[in-house]
């Protein structure tokens, strides 16, 4: 029914500020925010989340049956957290 990517594991250097620019990039086009245990989005066809812990952080991604969607949007977020990541410590 929720096709999910599992949990995905990344070292980050800096997780926090890596939850401040998903919250940038998607938050305005998110149905729910919730923060209160990292950061979770949920979106008309799919959802996100991700908890960070001192140097890494935690990804799941879900779609509403879709899983070519779900594939999409997890390489899409993988995308930007490595290059979010690079920027700061590249």
């Amino acid at each position: 029914m929720f096709p999910s990517s599992g949990d995905i594991r990344r070292m980050v250097g800096n997780p926090v500020a890596l939850l401040e620019y998903l919250r940038a990039l998607y938050a305005g086009e998110a149905l729910d925010v919730d923060d209160s245990d990292g950061l979770s989005l949920t979106f008309t066809e799919w959802r996100f989340k991700i908890c960070p812990a001192q140097s890494e952080i935690l990804l799941k991604v879900e779609s509403r049956g879709d899983i070519a969607l779900m594939q999409k949007k997890t390489a899409e977020l993988l995308d930007r957290i490595e290059e979010k990541n690079s920027r700061e410590f590249g």
